[in-house]
């Protein structure tokens, strides 16, 4: 990796220095778990910088590279666009926890002379980006979940049609793998018909349900998101019913979803350490549990985890 070291200059410093003259030069990095569209994401961006005359250069392992000063110069054909993932490479690193981070990060755009940064990844990634409000930053959301559109402010000042972005760069492909997943296409519908089981299956989105929502294209028979608290003697019912008539069942829980009591279904007690958040995983399970609890014991009932779909 191309790596270099100075003495570190303020950023105001630095455009003092600069002139119309000096070619730009702009960073992108990529954060948290991959998904497909990254790397078309950067190869993008590398042609768009070399049409403005720009030099782009990539962090290697998202904020680790910024902190470690790691780096790359990027070209066209250092960048597989249809290849998923990222060449390079990712990590989860909250810089507000690290000694020192947000300042060591401006340290390090500061020796580089970085003009701006593009930062992809989900919420954890994208929050690091205002501990540095003096670098001008471009952020491109990723995440799984489809959770853009969600300000904070109160409903009555939230104005639908203002939202720029509808769906992220991971929601369209794993929308169309769980759309596969749970339908004839892949066998789970023909495996519940064909042992006579109640399979349920666990989707990410903690706290959106649109990947959830999306496997409705899919015709699963019952679909669970975190929007909605699960009440489970209604879904106990409504899957009897549906058993009642088809001897079997496809349902899919969303990973967030909460009891009416405001409980997780299954969610660990212990936080991740980086950004805060419980480490989901398991509603499937605790799913599963309940309606066990209220169905007759020859009906085979069975949980598919997360990692299979997402």
């Amino acid at each position: 990796m191309n790596q270099r070291a100075g003495t570190p200059r303020s950023i105001s410093d630095r455009s003092k220095k600069r002139n119309e003259g000096v070619k730009k030069r702009i960073g992108i990095l990529t954060g948290g778990g991959d998904v497909p569209p990254l790397n078309a994401v950067i190869a993008a961006a590398v042609v768009e910088a070399d049409t403005l005359g720009v030099e782009l250069i990539g962090f290697v392992r998202g904020w680790q590279g910024v902190l470690d000063n790691d780096w790359v110069s990027l070209s066209a054909r250092m960048v597989p666009p249809s290849v998923g993932g990222t060449v390079l490479k990712s990590s989860r690193v909250n810089i507000g926890k690290t000694d020192e981070g947000p300042d060591q990060a401006l340290r390090t755009f500061a020796d580089l002379e970085l003009s701006g940064l593009i930062v992809v990844g989900g919420e954890d990634t994208l929050s690091n980006a205002f501990l540095l409000g003096s670098l001008p930053q471009a952020l491109i959301s990723k995440t799984i979940d489809n959770d853009v559109g969600t300000t904070g402010a109160p409903e009555s000042d939230f104005v639908p049609e203002k939202i720029i972005n509808y769906f992220t760069l991971g929601f369209p492909t794993a929308a169309e793998k769980i759309v596969s997943y749970v339908s004839l296409a892949e066998g789970l519908r023909t495996t519940a018909y064909s042992h006579e089981r109640i399979v349920i299956v666990e989707s990410m989105g903690m706290s959106a349900g649109w990947l959830a929502l999306a496997s409705g294209l899919g015709d699963p028979d019952l679909v669970i998101i975190p929007e909605f608290p699960v009440d489970i003697e209604a879904v106990a019912v409504r899957t009897l019913e549906i058993y009642a008539r088809r001897k079997h069942a496809v349902i899919v829980v969303a990973e967030g979803a909460k009891w009416k009591d405001g409980t997780y279904l299954r969610a660990s007690e212990d936080e991740n350490k980086e950004f805060g958040h419980p480490r989901f995983g398991g509603s499937s399970g605790a799913l599963r549990d309940k309606l066990k609890e209220r169905l007759s014991a020859r009906v085979d009932t069975r949980n598919i985890n997360v990692e299979m779909v997402s």
